[in-house]
């Protein structure tokens, strides 16, 4: 039968936070291109999970956001921003 296909809107949880956090400070995706200057498809990726963001823009990221690096990757991150 082969591997199971993962459904295409499944976003692995580490992934997810990133959007959360994104979420959470009521931004769009445009806005954060506009601060941050990354470009808004590879925000998207990032968000889905289809593509990491180098450690750069990662950093870039959440020094908007207000929170460490790894914390984007975290499935937590929407609680630690919200406590």
């Amino acid at each position: 039968m082969g591997r199971p296909r993962k459904s295409r809107n499944y976003i692995p949880p580490s992934y997810r936070a990133a959007r959360y956090v994104r979420l959470a400070h009521g931004l769009t995706v445009q806005d954060v291109y506009e601060r941050t200057g990354i470009p808004y498809y590879r925000i998207c990726l990032f968000e889905r999970g289809t593509k990491p963001l180098d450690d750069a823009d990662l950093a870039t990221l959440a020094r908007v956001y207000g929170i460490e690096p790894r914390a984007l990757l975290k499935q937590t991150a929407f609680a630690e921003l919200s406590a």
